[in-house]
């Protein structure tokens, strides 16, 4: 029984450890979907995952990603500061245009990648 329960333990273990969350300031390329909660507007990725990233996209900007809301869309953003493992706050969204999403696979359309680090403001 100890060793189903260390098996088990170790299994859980090594799945959470692979969640890599937001470590820099910074422009980003994206896909994901852009909607609203709480009465803000935030970008989020990787949705329904460990590794669930939330993006609060900054007043000035949400006019840019509006023509988007609740669709995927792709494009590049600034990193203005990190609130969390997975939280952040957008400084600028650039070069926005719709993603392609899989309906049938749902967590393969979106991603976060980093392309240089900047301050965080």
């Amino acid at each position: 029984m100890k060793l189903v329960l260390i098996f088990f333990g170790f299994l859980f273990y090594s799945i959470t450890s692979f969640a890599i969350g937001l470590e820099n300031c910074g422009s980003y390329s994206f896909q994901g979907t852009a909607k609203i909660v709480d009465k803000q507007m935030i970008l989020i990725l990787n949705e329904s995952t460990q590794s669930e990233f939330k993006l609060i996209i900054s007043r000035d900007q949400e006019s840019r990603i509006t023509p988007y809301l609740n669709l995927t869309v792709k494009g590049d953003l600034i990193l203005k500061s990190i609130t969390g493992p997975w939280t952040g706050v957008i400084k600028e969204l650039k070069e926005l245009d719709y993603g392609i999403s899989d309906p049938i696979n749902t967590t393969k359309h979106t991603f976060l990648k980093f392309n240089k680090k900047a301050p965080c403001l």
